[in-house]
């Protein structure tokens, strides 16, 4: 169970905490008389998770009849998301959800373990993303790139401007004519 993938019900913070708050309202139910538990997967979820949840179930071997084995995976599910890593993203855009499972498949790819995305939006630094993750941060932005760019085109312009400009003249009020 050490291996749980949940990145079926959450990529981000904000995501993976709605979902905490969510099992921990199913796992206070359980014992409830009538609970049914396809009926509030639905209703705390939606049809997609209902599924990808039962699928969760079943391929832990989770025996959905007995509520306290329930409850404990539930549990194990809530401190799983509690515990996963978090890296943070600033991106000059909102992903969208295409975009976020993307990014989540490639941590499961490249370092073997999901992560959660804490995404902050800058649009200063036009394209890319700054990555911060286990203490490192790593910029992939363009912002530094088009700064460099800027300030590699203007400076010479500017000092081009200078060297070339002549000192002012002193206009006199001798030839000034107002009106006719």
């Amino acid at each position: 169970m050490d291996e749980l993938d949940l990145s079926d019900f959450f990529q981000t913070k904000d995501q993976a905490n709605d979902c905490i708050i969510r099992l921990g309202t199913l796992s206070e139910k359980i014992y409830n008389t009538n609970f049914n538990l396809e009926k509030e997967l639905t209703r705390e979820f939606g049809i997609k998770k209902k599924d990808a949840f039962i699928k969760l179930l079943r391929d832990n071997n989770i025996d959905t009849k007995s509520n306290s084995v329930l409850k404990a995976f539930l549990n194990t599910v809530i401190e799983k998301a509690k515990n996963l890593p978090l890296l943070s993203l600033t991106v000059a855009f909102a992903p969208k959800e295409q975009t976020l499972k993307a990014l989540s498949q490639w941590c499961l790819l490249n370092i073997n373990k999901q992560a959660l995305f804490d995404i902050t939006v800058d649009p200063n630094l036009i394209a890319g993303a700054v990555v911060n993750f286990k203490g490192k941060s790593m910029d992939f932005s363009m912002r530094p790139h088009f700064d460099r760019i800027v300030e590699d085109v203007l400076k010479p312009q500017a000092e081009k401007q200078t060297e070339e400009k002549p000192a002012a003249k002193h206009l006199s009020g001798d030839n000034l004519s107002l009106g006719r």
